[in-house]
């Protein structure tokens, strides 16, 4: 996922996958999306809207929108995002990447 992030492709090994023969190929971007595509990124945003029903607010309330952990840097991920809180929003957040991911998740 993080090569994948910067990268449009990645090798991808795994030592002795079955006695002993190791397997190795090489992964496409696009591919790794349409795989996390339907089972990971078609829920993407139900945790924010379950998050804002649970604190009665609306999007009406949210002035500001950090992102953090490591799917972040997946590019699919930030348009997934970016698309929600423009349209749910009437200032048009942008998503902010000021803190470290990795530390302010842990």
């Amino acid at each position: 996922k993080a090569i994948l992030s910067s990268n449009r492709n990645a090798p991808f090994n795994v030592e002795s996958l079955f006695q002993d023969t190791d397997f190795q190929a090489t992964l496409d971007r696009g591919v790794f999306e349409a795989m996390i595509e339907g089972p990971m990124l078609s829920r993407l945003t139900e945790p924010i809207q379950r998050s804002l029903s649970a604190a009665n607010l609306s999007m009406a309330n949210i002035t500001q929108v950090e992102v953090v952990g490591g799917a972040w840097r997946v590019p699919k991920v930030q348009q997934i995002l970016s698309k929600f809180f423009q349209e749910n929003t009437e200032k048009k957040l942008v998503l902010g990447q000021h803190l470290n991911g990795e530390e302010a998740a842990a």
